[in-house]
């Protein structure tokens, strides 16, 4: 019965009339929790020359937050992570962030990211397009693992996300470049930290650390690009923002084993 009914629906749509901007049919058909009806919407949608991908998703995602009285404002052009994720500054209820969304549709061009210039670079090989594939989706499940009440002040939080379709989460993100690059920055123009501010820099990243462990993760591949750095006002202001390849407590074994950086079992 219930397959029937979502023929005669599907029908509905194989008419000269295509409802493609409708939010209450058009894309809860095209996000639907069934395969089946996602894929039969589709092909619907293809025989009427709409393609639907990125802009139907990003339409949808902002739908949804604004639903649920979320403001939501997309405030730079989108970098693609791979061929299926793409990230974008927001600005999410009036604070600074990132979304990162997980795409169904294929983007013509496989783009990467230089953390140094943030800039793109094209066609990354397929093994290395799958490992980041996988590096993001850890990302959203260790902001989950040490997301609480008492979240410290040091780390980006994870300030909303969606585990079916369309998937996307929303990171904090602090203002100004991370600290390798502020650092590098500071050598190149021949500019003196105050031994002081260098001081209140390591505590606040050793902060960072100790609470991101204490939730039960454990970070690897952890370097002054993995914080992000901001001067506030009277003195510097970083936060733990990379969490690709931190170790959560599903990837412990009884043994105390986890996966390496690369396939390498670390003691």
């Amino acid at each position: 019965m219930c397959e029937q009914c979502e023929d005669d629906l599907l029908s509905i749509l194989n008419n000269d009339v295509f409802h493609h901007e409708v939010f209450s049919l058009t894309q809860s058909l095209f996000f639907h929790h069934k395969e089946r009806v996602r894929s039969r919407y589709r092909d619907i949608a293809e025989t009427k020359g709409k393609i639907f991908s990125k802009v139907i998703t990003e339409n949808h995602i902002k739908t949804l937050l604004n639903r649920h009285g979320l403001d939501f404002e997309v405030t730079s052009s989108e970098i693609m992570m791979n061929d299926k994720v793409g990230r974008k500054q927001c600005l999410f209820s009036k604070q600074c962030a990132s979304i990162t969304c997980f795409y169904e549709a294929i983007p013509e061009e496989l783009t990467d990211v230089n953390l140094y210039n943030n800039i793109k670079t094209v066609k990354m090989l397929e093994s290395r397009n799958s490992e980041r594939n996988n590096d993001i989706q850890n990302e959203l499940e260790a902001l989950k693992q040490i997301e609480s009440e008492e979240f410290h002040e040091n780390v980006a939080r994870l300030l909303a996300f969606n585990q079916s379709f369309p998937k996307f989460y929303i990171k904090e993100k602090i203002h100004g470049d991370n600290l390798q690059r502020r650092l590098l920055e500071a050598r190149e123009q021949k500019k003196i930290i105050p031994i002081v501010d260098l001081i209140g820099i390591i505590i606040q990243a050793v902060q960072g650390v100790i609470y991101v462990h204490n939730r039960g993760c454990l970070l690897r591949d952890l370097t002054s690009a993995s914080f992000g750095c901001n001067w506030k006002e009277t003195s510097y202001e970083v936060k733990l923002k990379n969490f690709e390849k931190a170790a959560k407590p599903s990837d412990f074994s009884d043994e105390g084993i986890i996966n390496g950086l690369h396939g390498i079992s670390l003691l």
